[in-house]
């Protein structure tokens, strides 16, 4: 609406004329008054009516340039603006409505785009992957086949962003060429097939003339034919080897006959044994007589050995049978005897190299241990190996170098004790377990 120039008028009610009832004075002096006061009304309307119209003023300079209308107006004008205004506000309402019903409208073509998508998702998209997948695993097949037969390779798969027309092309050329190695295939099969039916009437009638009784037979057969072959092989190779051998040993025979016939007859005069018998004797007396020595050593001077294998006390120089001697007693004989061995073996074969004594050691008193240690260390400053197998504290002083075996649950575990561990194990019986 715009805005339209109003002038204020205040009515003017009829003033009744009275008889003067006071003086002429008090009437002008209320007339004066009371115009005053009209006039005052007038300004203050006056001013509400200019605030009205820059109100309207300010509304009217806000609307579209086609709602606004070149003042003064009538009132037709007016009635006939309104009546438009009307009518475009009802144009709003309409199109509010029919906006309303597009948005609505287009929500649920969003819902069904969604739908779709999904089931494009569904039917198109993940089917499309994984028959794409396949189509690779069969392009690498074609490729291979094209590669055992010699044939040009398939084309390479488009990017996985290409469209499905692209790929549905290449999928046909892929299965076309996959449909050619086929039937490729299918013609090496018939061939492979008709020599393998030649393959076996070879093999039914090899069977036949070899007499097995089926292919795993014949196969045997041929392995062990095979195996016979080699192996007479190898002998005839060894035997042509050896061959130079065999002619020297027999040159050697030949050369030794003589020898051999005069051992003959020596040994038919040596029949009896009476030679055997003497040097036995003689033998056995020479390891007493060192094997007395020995005994003699280790226990002091007290004992020797007899002819006979008893012990001689020296003390009351009685022979004594080896059952009435305690146990360190006959352990100093046994050492004595089995040092009397190596002795006697030493001088007549060369030198032995190792002596090993397991145990025995804790039947003997200070003194009889002593003179045994001292002994075998004699045996080993000549270089022979002296090995002796003992818990007890006393070896683990007198020897040089200790090797130590501690049992587990499942096994035994040896090293050697360096010089710390070795003062430690003499210095800790209980802890090793060992004796005096």
């Amino acid at each position: 609406a715009t805005a339209c120039r109003h002038r204020a008028t205040l009515p003017v009610s009829p003033v009744e004329v009275m008889p003067p009832r006071r003086p002429q004075q008090t009437f002008s002096n209320t007339l004066s008054e009371a115009h005053a006061k009209r006039m005052s009304a007038h300004q203050e309307q006056e001013r509400d009516n200019v605030a009205l119209r820059q109100s309207i003023d300010e509304a009217a300079s806000r609307l579209p340039a086609r709602f606004t209308l070149a003042t003064p107006l009538d009132v037709a004008e007016v009635q006939q603006q309104k009546a438009a205004a009307e009518a475009h506000q009802r144009l709003l309402q309409e199109l509010a409505g029919r906006r309303t019903g597009a948005e609505q409208a287009l929500a649920g073509l969003r819902s069904r785009s969604a739908a779709l998508e999904t089931t494009y998702a569904k039917k198109i998209t993940k089917p499309a992957a994984t028959l794409r997948d396949k189509l690779l695993t069969l392009a690498q097949r074609v490729n291979d086949a094209a590669g055992a037969f010699g044939l040009e390779e398939p084309a390479a798969a488009p990017a996985a962003h290409v469209d499905l027309d692209t790929q549905a092309h290449w999928a046909a050329d892929l299965l076309a060429q996959a449909k050619e190695l086929l039937g490729i295939c299918a013609a090496k099969i018939d061939e492979q097939q008709r020599a393998e039916k030649a393959a076996g009437e070879a093999i039914g009638l090899a069977c036949h003339t070899a007499g097995a009784a089926g292919e795993e037979d014949l196969e045997q057969q041929y392995l062990a034919a095979h195996g016979t072959v080699q192996n007479l092989k190898r002998q005839i190779e060894r035997a042509r080897e050896e061959l130079p051998v065999v002619n020297a040993l027999q040159e050697r025979i030949d050369a030794a006959a003589g020898t051999v016939d005069v051992l003959a007859q020596l040994s038919v005069v040596l029949a009896e044994g009476k030679f055997i018998a003497d040097a036995v004797s003689r033998r056995l007396q020479a390891l007493l007589r060192q094997a007395s020595e020995i005994l003699l050593s280790i226990s002091g001077g007290r004992y020797r050995f007899a002819a006979d294998f008893r012990i001689i006390d020296m003390d009351t120089m009685a022979a004594r049978d080896v059952k009435t001697l305690s146990g360190g007693e006959t352990f100093l004989a046994s050492l004595a005897l089995a040092l009397a061995v190596v002795e006697l073996a030493s001088r007549a074969t060369g030198h032995v190299e190792a002596l090993f004594l397991d145990e025995g050691f804790g039947t003997l008193d200070t003194t009889f241990l002593r003179d045994a240690l001292n002994t075998l260390t004699d045996h080993s400053t000549t270089g022979r190996l002296v090995t002796v197998i003992s818990h007890m504290r006393s070896i683990t002083e007198n020897a040089e170098h200790v090797l130590v075996v501690e049992k587990s649950l499942t096994t035994s575990h040896a090293h050697w004790a360096d010089a710390s561990e070795r003062e430690r194990i003499i210095n800790d019986d209980l802890g090793r377990g060992l004796l005096e």
